[in-house]
């Protein structure tokens, strides 16, 4: 497999002093999705969640059959995209999506093995089959069309790499984003990235158990690496709940805001998180007793800690 692409690269060490005491983040509430019932109620986890430039919400669902919702720039559902089968157009399991700045909508569908597009017209366009592609756990289009993909690829030439570059044909391109690739399947977090449009045209992908974030252009060659020091997001494996319950902390999300500031959307421990376990499943996961600890309360399982990274001045 090829080398590891690593030039021109900048390392910044993130420290836990505040450098700004006196900012703050506010936050305000925004549109509530999802109706009470019908084709605009939510009967499953979301998994992915993407707004265009018109302000319209497209969300999916992990266990969903159907195409994914949209739903307009104040929360009302408008219409399903697409519908069950394997036609085009339709989805087995419409598991991630992601928004392009042209405001074509791709799909990534893993039961069916393919990714699809819609125009910004909510029209059926084209569809690639190509498995990596199909399993993409996040996956982000750039600026120029090309698509860049999370999954795990067990082939000789790709696999213990995390990323994998798609051209804007969906044709691919190459695999990258290891220092050294590694596969681990007895780590089940080791090669999860979160993933963000850089505003230079490239991508961020943050690791999601040790507080480590690249950015990478559009051919794949990283030229920034952030490292977080904190007390309270020590690297970890992500252990089962039958084997260590305590929550361990984990990167949610990042997000480059029109500023060029990095946004970090990170769960740590709730002093409360042993009140939010249990042995009872809960009706919607079919109810009965579990042979593992439970989560039944991620508000008390978990708090949320955002942060904001001036990557112009560290």
């Amino acid at each position: 497999s090829a080398a590891p692409q690593l030039h021109a690269q900048r390392i910044v060490n993130v420290e836990s002093r505040i450098a700004c005491p006196r900012c703050e983040v506010v936050l305000k509430a925004g549109p509530r999705l999802g109706d009470n019932e019908g084709l605009g109620a939510l009967v499953a986890e979301p998994s992915s969640l993407a707004s265009d430039n018109m302000g319209r919400f497209f969300l999916t669902q992990f266990t969903n059959a159907e195409g994914p919702l949209v739903f307009d720039s104040l929360g009302r559902f408008v219409r399903q995209l697409g519908r069950r089968g394997l036609g085009p157009g339709e989805f087995q399991v419409a598991r991630y999506l992601s928004i392009a700045a042209s405001d074509s909508i791709y799909v990534a569908d893993p039961q069916a093995g393919r990714m699809s597009v819609f125009t910004p017209d909510l029209e059926f366009a084209r569809s690639v089959s190509d498995r990596p592609l199909s399993l993409a756990y996040p996956f982000e289009v750039l600026a120029q069309g090309q698509v860049v993909v999370g999954a795990d690829v067990a082939t000789k030439d790709r696999i213990g790499y995390p990323l994998h570059l798609y051209g804007p044909t969906l044709e691919f391109e190459k695999s990258f984003g290891a220092d050294t690739p590694v596969y681990r399947p007895d780590r089940r977090m080791y090669s999860r990235r979160r993933l963000a449009r850089s505003g230079d045209g490239g991508v961020w992908a943050a690791h999601v158990s040790e507080y480590v974030i690249d950015r990478f252009d559009a051919g794949g060659h990283r030229t920034l690496r952030i490292v977080r020091r904190a007390p309270w997001f020590a690297p970890h494996d992500a252990p089962p709940l039958s084997v260590d319950p305590e929550p361990k902390p984990r990167i949610m999300a990042v997000s480059e805001d029109t500023l060029g500031r990095l946004w970090v959307v990170v769960l740590v421990k709730d002093n409360r998180w042993r009140t939010a376990l249990g042995w009872n499943l809960p009706t919607r996961l079919g109810g009965g007793r579990s042979p593992m600890p439970v989560i039944l309360d991620d508000d008390n399982y978990f708090d949320t800690v955002i942060e904001v990274i001036d990557v112009r001045t560290t």
